[in-house]
């Protein structure tokens, strides 16, 4: 399932903007997913961002 709310294209586009301005950030992209995940937890890959995203904090002194 994709996200029918919100184009993966917005976060392509995002993420190659803050490349283009030398901004750190990370792109995933999961093969199922969805919107308004908050931290809720299922059983696919997406739930994974939290934990992602706490190591990428983590990486840069947060």
């Amino acid at each position: 399932m994709f996200d029918i709310v919100v184009s993966v294209q917005n976060s392509i586009n995002y993420a190659l903007a803050m490349k283009k301005y030398a901004v750190p950030s990370e792109l995933h992209i999961c093969e199922k997913g969805g919107h308004g995940y908050g931290l809720g937890q299922s059983n696919d890959t997406e739930t994974l961002w939290s934990e992602a995203c706490k190591l990428w904090l983590n990486t840069r002194g947060f």
